[in-house]
């Protein structure tokens, strides 16, 4: 039985990253938003979440750490975008308790004897993800695994880094996982 399932999605703009990231485990779940400043440039890097699932809320940033909350980072035109973008791959991908479809999903789930999460990845797009592995997966062409990498290292939900996929927009990244490797980051491929 997997241990969590995680949805991540980002757009990057210049040199800055910009994305939503959620994790659930069992019962509880984890969202923020995040910008990482400087990804794609010389210049040193910054990481910056949410506190809360919400883009125009405070802000803390993880590195370098700061001990006060911040206002959004994020321009305003993108801070838009992003809310926008991930209502929609929340309406596509994923399904909640309060979702009006969440008993014919757990219905499906139950099926399926698949294990249920505080979210999860809509029926019918589970024939998208990859089940070869014991994570499963769906992710885009295209994506920037360095992202992933950065935000692995830094990022902690429930203690343990989380972050496990990612994907450029417009097509959503998913992953569901068992275990977790940390084991390199590396800056800004091209």
């Amino acid at each position: 039985m997997p241990a969590a399932i995680s949805a991540l999605l980002y757009i990057e703009h210049r040199s800055d990253v910009f994305g939503w990231y959620a994790q659930a485990r069992r019962s509880r779940y984890s969202a923020a938003f995040f910008m990482i400043e400087n990804f794609y440039a010389d210049h040193a890097t910054s990481l910056f979440r949410s506190i809360e699932d919400d883009v125009y809320g405070d802000w803390h940033r993880l590195m370098p750490p700061l001990g006060q909350d911040i206002r959004c980072p994020i321009p305003e035109p993108i801070n838009h975008e992003l809310d926008r973008l991930q209502s929609i791959f929340i309406d596509e991908w994923l399904f909640f308790p309060a979702d009006p479809q969440h008993g014919q999903e757990l219905a499906r789930y139950q099926a399926q004897q698949l294990p249920l999460h505080a979210f999860n990845v809509r029926s019918r797009r589970l024939g998208q993800l990859d089940h070869t592995l014991p994570i499963w997966v769906h992710q885009s062409p295209g994506n920037n695994p360095d992202i992933l990498d950065l935000l692995q290292k830094c990022w902690r939900f429930y203690g343990k880094e989380a972050i496990l996929s990612a994907e450029a927009i417009p097509q959503p990244a998913f992953r569901r996982y068992d275990q977790i490797d940390i084991s390199s980051t590396k800056k800004g491929r091209t």
